[in-house]
């Protein structure tokens, strides 16, 4: 497990590209049609610069396996309400999952949110309930439903 916060370390930089297209694609979209997206180190480091620019700041943790990133969880916490945070997106690589790998990662990054920012009381996040590995991983870890969110998609 390796930890960072705010821009992801120049080595990882094209698999954490790669992370953020497979994540349009293999996580459960329901019903919706979804396309892949194209990422690459330049949109990264856009997106990046974005959270920094609205005042958040993006805690996050990776699995490394063999050199390589296989996996992610980022937590962003707005710096001028710093008592919510959000559990942004997770994804480990299909050849890589089974190992438990998606809840290591988040303990990873609850611990270094615990020591950076004390005073998160709340922190919200969002899954498919078709997702059910990560609800469970969720659901393990304390997080409980608050609600319910729709997509909905229509042909232009």
């Amino acid at each position: 497990m390796l930890t960072w916060r705010d821009r992801t370390p120049e080595a990882l930089l094209a698999d954490r590209a790669l992370l953020e297209q497979r994540m349009t694609t293999d996580a459960p979209h329901g019903d919706l049609p979804v396309a892949e997206e194209q990422w690459d180190g330049a949109r990264i480091r856009e997106y990046e610069a974005l959270h920094v620019a609205r005042g958040r700041t993006v805690l996050s943790a990776g699995a490394v396996r063999e050199g390589r990133l296989v996996g992610f969880t980022d937590l962003q916490v707005t710096l001028a309400a710093p008592e919510r945070a959000h559990q942004g997106g997770t994804l480990v690589l299909r050849e890589h999952r089974g190992h438990r790998l998606g809840a290591r990662m988040k303990v990873a990054v609850l611990r270094e949110l615990v020591a950076a920012f004390p005073q998160v009381r709340r922190i919200s996040t969002y899954n498919s309930d078709a997702n059910r590995p990560m609800v469970a991983v969720n659901e393990s870890l304390g997080f409980r439903p608050a609600g319910q969110l729709s997509s909905w998609s229509t042909h232009l």
